[in-house]
């Protein structure tokens, strides 16, 4: 009797094993039967995304790689433990040197400073768009904004700025021309900044060495130019870092010969003209004038000597601190454009609009599933 009991209390039981079976066959089907609002959501989407393609500016990228010189340090002495410790990922040459050298990790610092970017700002390209050279400072505060899509930009979605500007009255600064303290960096000069900053970028790879510099600009030209540019520059500022001490001395030095050439210039012209009013003249007063000016010669001589020895030391020791730099990839115009992937856009678009659909169609078949719920616990109350 028991065992009868058991069996049909059993029969009576849900298995989970067959709701979970019943449910996921609730919901291929109500897949199934919602697949056009999946095919709905994916069209949108797609069309979105096809907009989003043409509308999104396009952009080249260009490039180029160089290796900068070593430093030279203590480090390297260690020999094959400092090949060990490169393997190892361990850069040993940072701990020694002499401390005239820029790391290469802190060149992406470098171009995103304003001496930098104040000198990028002035370099002229070459655009399609415009006609003729224009500067970066001019192409991206006076050129760009006058065009008719920044100006819709500027009447749409960037309306509340513009009302905002209206409504405060913002003047414009003019600068003091007697001011002498810190520069002063304008508004147009700080927006072009924060440009530049996304256009140039330098990244480093810590193991190799190597130094990636590329920059993005709308035109494939005008990107090459505006690298190659950044490249002198960086190679420039650089260089004035580790030769900068060097330089110094040597243009005190410089200014030192030069001081000391026209004295003695001016003592060789004064015993020459002696000697020649005096040539016949045997006084002793004659002899000891002379011997004056030939002694102030010699000293005046023998100076112009040692620093003309140290002038060439000098030129010397600029010329040894000047850093080799190795450039693997040369700057070169970019023949297909870096940006829009507008095939990738698309193919996304329709992957984000299935993903919302199967969306749409589980939170619908959740919210019957509650409500189906909701009523059987209704009636059975």
């Amino acid at each position: 009797m028991s065992e009868r009991m058991d069996l049909e209390t059993r029969r009576q039981e849900p298995s989970y094993y067959e709701e979970d079976e019943i449910d996921l066959i609730a919901v291929f089907q109500s897949i199934y039967q919602g697949r056009k609002t999946i095919y709905k959501s994916m069209i949108v989407c797609a069309l979105l995304g096809i907009f989003i393609a043409l509308v999104y500016p396009v952009s080249y990228t260009a490039t180029a790689t160089l290796i900068p010189e070593a430093p030279t340090s203590s480090m390297g002495k260690l020999g094959g433990l400092a090949g060990l410790a490169g393997m190892a990922g361990i850069d040993l040459s940072s701990m020694g040197g002499d401390g005239s050298t820029i790391a290469p990790e802190l060149y992406p610092q470098v171009v995103i400073s304003w001496p930098f970017q104040k000198a990028l700002m002035n370099t002229k390209v070459d655009l399609e768009d415009v006609g003729h050279p224009i500067t970066l400072f001019d192409y991206y505060t006076n050129w760009k904004k006058e065009q008719p899509s920044a100006k819709v930009k500027k009447y749409t979605i960037g309306l509340p700025g513009t009302l905002k500007k209206a409504i405060a009255g913002e003047q414009e600064r003019v600068p003091n021309p007697n001011y002498s303290g810190p520069e002063i960096i304008t508004k147009e000069q700080k927006t072009l900044r924060d440009i530049l900053t996304g256009l140039v970028l330098v990244e480093s790879d810590a193991k190799t060495g190597v130094i990636t510099l590329s920059v993005e600009m709308p035109e494939a030209k005008a990107s090459a130019q505006v690298a190659s540019k950044a490249l002198d520059l960086l190679q420039d500022y650089i260089t004035d870092y580790k030769t900068g001490k060097a330089r110094a001395n040597l243009d005190f030095i410089k200014e030192r010969y030069n001081e000391r050439q026209e004295e003695f210039l001016a003592v060789q012209n004064k015993l020459a003209a002696f000697q020649d009013r005096n040539k016949y003249v045997t006084t002793a007063t004659a002899k000891v004038k002379e011997k004056q000016l030939n002694d102030e010669y010699t000293m005046a001589y023998n100076i112009f000597q040692e620093l003309a020895k140290q002038l060439e030391t000098a030129e010397i020791a600029v010329k040894e601190k000047m850093p080799n730099f190795t450039v693997l990839e040369p700057v070169s115009v970019p023949v297909e454009k870096s940006a829009p992937k507008r095939g990738l856009i698309v193919i996304v678009s329709l992957f984000l609009g299935g993903f919302i659909g199967l969306g749409i169609l589980f939170f619908r078949h959740l919210k019957n599933s509650v409500q189906q719920q909701l009523s059987l616990q209704a009636e059975n109350a």
